[in-house]
């Protein structure tokens, strides 16, 4: 359930959304080693995690 989850939301990302995504699930990242990692400020990475956030409720309530 997981994988085809992450799967349908990953279509739904913006690029820099898809980076967080992959720094988390597959990367097992925290906010700032993602930001050191991709050269952004933590607050970059806040809303890339703002968004997938608000993408993952509105999946997770229409399917």
């Amino acid at each position: 359930m997981h994988k085809s989850f992450f799967k349908k939301l990953s279509k739904m990302c913006t690029k820099n959304q898809n980076k967080y995504l992959h720094g988390v699930v597959d990367l097992n990242l925290s906010d700032k080693e993602i930001a050191d990692l991709y050269g952004v400020t933590p607050s970059a990475v806040y809303q890339w995690k703002k968004g997938l956030i608000e993408k993952a409720r509105r999946l997770d309530y229409n399917d």
